[in-house]
């Protein structure tokens, strides 16, 4: 259970795990931010048992974020979904942050270190972030759209490996014709 439960935080909305790690997220967390700025808790295995208490905790960085929407993990690489982030005047626009492990401590979210580059022609309610994947150095990203409009994308991430800088995205854009079955 999370710390200081809040009935209405969605605890568990997301889960991920990759080794000694697992990550939990909490998009509803209300947090000194505001409200809804969302939640991800770290949880670690030392000397072969779980700890019951999470060894980490990071908040959204602004209200309605829903940080922990979507969370993965692999090696010493968090991502975590924000699809509530506002752009601007833009709303639900979203982002996606990455939080790495540096000497055993996992550094905090900030806008200018650890946010994913946006894709060009995001929309208000494109809702990026709502799923995340990541396997090494590839992240993937879901941008569900507009419900009405029905129309989503998927982006790509590729990390240098030598440097750690994330590319550019490249878009997974939908096929034209889906198979029903």
């Amino acid at each position: 259970t999370p710390p200081n439960p809040q009935p209405t935080g969605w605890y568990g909305r997301s889960v991920a795990t990759d080794g000694n790690t697992i990550v939990i997220g909490m998009p509803k967390l209300d947090g000194k931010n505001g409200n809804n700025v969302g939640g991800v808790f770290v949880y670690e295995k030392v000397d072969g048992r779980w700890k019951s208490e999470p060894s980490e905790k990071f908040e959204g960085l602004a209200e309605g974020d829903e940080f922990g929407y979507a969370v993965g993990v692999s090696g010493d690489t968090i991502v975590v979904g924000a699809p509530g982030r506002d752009l601007d005047e833009s709303k639900n626009v979203g982002a996606v942050y990455t939080l790495q492990r540096r000497n055993g401590k996992w550094r905090a979210p900030s806008d200018s270190a650890s946010l994913l580059g946006l894709p060009a022609g995001l929309q208000p309610r494109q809702r990026f972030g709502r799923s995340v994947a990541i396997d090494e150095d590839v992240v993937a990203v879901g941008a569900p759209g507009i419900f009405q409009q029905k129309m989503g994308q998927a982006y790509v991430y590729e990390r240098d490996s030598k440097n750690f800088n994330w590319g550019a995205p490249i878009s997974l854009i939908p096929p034209d014709t889906v198979v029903k079955l």
